[in-house]
């Protein structure tokens, strides 16, 4: 089936690593280039080599000032984005009554702001441009929370509201906002997830 990719460019925050860089992989399979970011050079490099050529990337952290429109700006230099992947995030199990304040701020930086600061940035060009797509990873704990990582569930949800209503102000154009909720995937972040469980 053609899905009518080829020649599109896909850009994938957290790509480097697992569900991230399988995304890429799928869309260099169809025809796309795909720029990709991780946090370290070394994760973005063997990435990009497994990926091909047809695959860049940039590391960086999107939590800091200036890294979103830095990582836009490095994916815009090889060609307009056409479609925003939103998949950075981190989860990890943690007691909700040892959970401090900042340790809240600081999921909710990686898990919804990255993808708030992408958006912003990148929305307004499909706009002007008459197309794109917009894509947040959100996952089934966005419905399904589990108790052991109660702020994993609630960014999860926080994405859906996100979607929902960034559709809402993209009704009429042909801009797509959507989220996606994956269920367990066999990457090394959820293998390490499943280890500490069993351990607690």
């Amino acid at each position: 089936m053609d899905y009518g990719l080829a020649g599109k460019h896909v850009l994938v925050t957290g790509g480097a690593t697992g569900i991230g860089r399988a995304i890429a992989a799928a869309f260099i399979a169809e025809g796309a280039m795909a720029t990709i970011s991780g946090l370290s050079t070394t994760e973005v490099a063997a990435a990009c080599e497994q990926l091909g050529a047809a695959s860049a990337g940039l590391a960086g952290d999107l939590t800091k000032a200036g890294e979103a429109d830095r990582l836009a700006d490095f994916a815009e230099a090889r060609a307009p984005v056409d479609i925003l992947i939103n998949n950075t995030g981190v989860f990890e199990v943690r007691d909700f009554f040892e959970t401090t304040d900042e340790r809240w701020f600081e999921y909710f930086d990686i898990n919804v702001m990255t993808a708030v600061r992408m958006t912003r940035r990148l929305m307004r060009p499909m706009l002007e441009r008459g197309h794109g797509s917009i894509v947040f990873i959100s996952s089934e704990s966005a419905v399904k929370p589990q108790g052991w990582m109660v702020h994993y569930g609630a960014m999860k949800t926080c994405l859906l509201g996100l979607s929902r209503a960034l559709a809402e102000l993209t009704k009429g154009t042909r801009v797509t906002v959507n989220a996606i909720l994956p269920g367990p995937t066999s990457t090394g972040a959820a293998r390490a997830y499943h280890q500490e469980i069993a351990r607690s």
